[in-house]
């Protein structure tokens, strides 16, 4: 099986031999346009307040995740193992 496997690898592999290579025509890149005035230039002000920003947003979400893993882990601690929902997993056993 392995060597009908590599004998199809090689011939697909080598199916391109003999092929010419394909190239795109000369007045194609004349057509394309070049609008290279289009191009924003952010000033050094501009980048500091995205710095900025993107600063605090990291900053309110990692203090907002912790928060809340401190609520869950005190919550956490407060309820007792008695008072579970289900205090079997025999689901289908009626009595």
């Amino acid at each position: 099986m392995k060597q009908v496997k590599d004998l199809w690898i090689e011939s697909v592999m080598n199916s391109h031999q003999g092929k010419m290579k394909l190239r795109p025509s000369e007045s194609l890149f004349d057509r394309i346009p070049m609008n290279s005035n289009k191009v924003r230039i952010m000033s050094l002000r501009q980048m500091k307040i995205a710095g900025v920003a993107a600063s605090l947003l990291i900053l309110i979400n990692s203090v907002a995740i912790q928060s809340i893993n401190t609520s869950m882990a005190s919550e956490s601690g407060d309820i007792a193992y008695e008072d579970q929902l289900i205090s079997d997993y025999n689901l289908y056993k009626y009595e």
